[in-house]
């Protein structure tokens, strides 16, 4: 498929499990900026989304839309045409009862991004998502998926979600090295002692 489906399985497991992301208390009550300098990607949470981050990517919701989840993830495609070729096929997780297959025409969302609507099944229930995967003139592209149980959710509901969030995604050169963030992290409480030797 589009994206690392690590992040899927975690997702799928808490929704087959009957886990509510709703318990995490990461609530926007205004838009508010994701920075991750070390993937040179920003993305601005939706007002009234939470989100839960784990090392795969990130994951939003909102009581809004019950049983529907917008993953973001990265895929290692470099051109449109290996995205196609990739959603044109069938995906399955057997062990989580998971099945999605392209039920509509692939969409051309800008020079940069495709999407398309996916039907199937998740355990016993009807699954609905529909995938975007952007280009990342920088690195690893994006994927943003929007993922629902919920048989009266509108499809629509989901597409333009979608797009919305990926509009609020910044892609930009790589400033800082996984390696340096760390350090930084290890220097920002500690005091430095300056010493003067003598010969």
């Amino acid at each position: 498929m589009w994206c690392s489906f690590k992040l899927f399985r975690s997702t799928f497991t808490l929704i087959v499990c009957g886990f509510l992301l709703s318990c995490f208390t990461n609530t926007i009550k205004a838009q508010q900026t994701l920075e991750y300098p070390t993937l040179g990607i920003t993305v601005n949470v939706p007002i009234g989304f939470e989100y839960e981050e784990n090392e795969e990517g990130l994951v939003l919701y909102t009581n809004k839309y019950p049983d529907t989840y917008f993953i973001l993830t990265q895929h290692e495609y470099n051109h449109i045409a290996e995205i196609e070729s990739i959603a044109n096929e069938p995906y399955e997780e057997p062990e989580i009862g998971l099945k999605l297959s392209k039920s509509g025409d692939i969409e051309r969302i800008d020079d940069n991004a495709i999407g398309a609507h996916f039907k199937g099944t998740l355990g016993n229930s009807d699954a609905s998502a529909f995938i975007l995967a952007r280009l990342n003139p920088f690195g690893d592209g994006v994927s943003v998926i929007g993922l629902t149980i919920n048989g009266n959710l509108n499809p629509e509901v989901l597409r333009s979600n979608v797009i919305d969030i990926n509009n609020g995604i910044k892609l930009d050169e790589i400033s800082m090295s996984a390696e340096i963030i760390e350090w930084i992290e290890k220097l920002k409480n500690t005091r430095l002692e300056y010493r003067t030797s003598y010969s």
